[in-house]
């Protein structure tokens, strides 16, 4: 589901959903509002149509019918969607897990990635280090998934769309990583170093 060129239309669908719910007011965003701005910012309507597909079938998404999803369709996003958007997407199990799940599409980053893993495995009787290498190659990817996410971002600011398309989880998401990942590390020191 996570292969860098999917996320990035995926996530973005998703966490506009997820932005737009925030509004009390707020019932669904109809599929047509959708396949526009996603055609705006480039993602041609057969991929768009696919997004929508895999965010219900995944339940990230939900139509207000229940049927299948079409651009006829209205959506809102599930509990869970929200849950992705808002939460897991600092948290660091869920990105690393994330991490082994996704194809890496930039041979610098796979380069990087890699090496982290090596030098982890190569200090394996050393808890502390190895975390702080985890940690490290979950920043990278981090880095790596946020500026795939800042090209749509870049062309929805560029664009007439509503605010709750322009914004970007992944700015929100990196304060609760950042402390997640101090909270792991300083827990090993206390525990093994």
């Amino acid at each position: 589901m996570l292969v860098s060129g999917f996320i990035r239309p995926l996530h973005f669908v998703l966490s506009s959903l997820v932005q737009f719910s925030t509004d009390s007011a707020f019932e669904y965003l109809d599929g047509i509002e959708i396949k526009r701005v996603l055609r705006l910012v480039g993602v041609p309507d057969e991929f768009s149509l696919r997004v929508l597909e895999d965010l219900c079938r995944f339940r990230f998404i939900h139509t207000a019918s229940h049927d299948k999803p079409s651009f006829k369709s209205n959506f809102y996003p599930s509990r869970l969607g929200g849950y992705i958007v808002r939460e897991l997407i600092g948290n660091v199990t869920f990105v690393e897990n994330v991490l082994m799940d996704t194809f890496i599409s930039c041979d610098e980053t796979w380069v990087k990635l890699s090496d982290l893993g090596k030098e982890a495995s190569n200090a394996s009787g050393d808890v502390v280090h190895r975390l702080e290498l985890r940690m490290e190659k979950v920043s990278v990817f981090y880095d790596y998934i946020e500026a795939l996410y800042s090209v749509l971002l870049g062309e929805a600011h560029k664009r007439s769309v509503p605010k709750e398309w322009k914004t970007n989880p992944f700015e929100n998401g990196r304060l609760k990583l950042s402390e997640n990942s101090s909270k792991a590390i300083a827990s090993a020191k206390r525990n093994y170093g």
